[in-house]
């Protein structure tokens, strides 16, 4: 029979592995302006992203290491900056953002136009 109980790791807590919100801002303005009585120009802006914010989309999992055997026992070493420093590894600390969406996001772009009617 199952119980209920803790799926964590009571050392990191619980939502400890969640991203930031994410936001994206997008912005039109025209304006149409008549230049003679049947030519008309009308000019506008996009800017995409105007925060121009990362928005992240993953974060470091791993948060143990394991140690080095000592009569017997395999310890697991929380992995901070620290730690990480300290053994020379090639890794994130765990909770670093590794990765931005910029595939839904990306850097911030601005579209001119001008539409002549007549």
């Amino acid at each position: 029979m199952a119980r209920g109980g803790a799926v964590y790791l009571p050392t990191v807590g619980r939502n400890t592995l969640r991203l930031p919100d994410t936001s994206r801002i997008d912005l039109r303005v025209s304006r149409a302006m008549r230049i003679t009585e049947r030519v008309r120009a009308r000019g506008s802006v996009e800017i995409f992203n105007l925060t121009n914010r990362v928005n992240y989309s993953a974060i470091m999992q791993r948060a143990f290491l394991v140690g080095t055997e000592t009569n017997g026992i395999t310890p697991l070493i929380f992995q901070n900056g620290a730690t990480v420093a300290a053994e020379g590894l090639n890794v994130q600390p765990f909770g670093t953002f590794t990765a931005a969406a910029t595939g839904q996001s990306p850097e911030r772009q601005v579209q001119l136009g001008v539409r002549v009617e007549f």
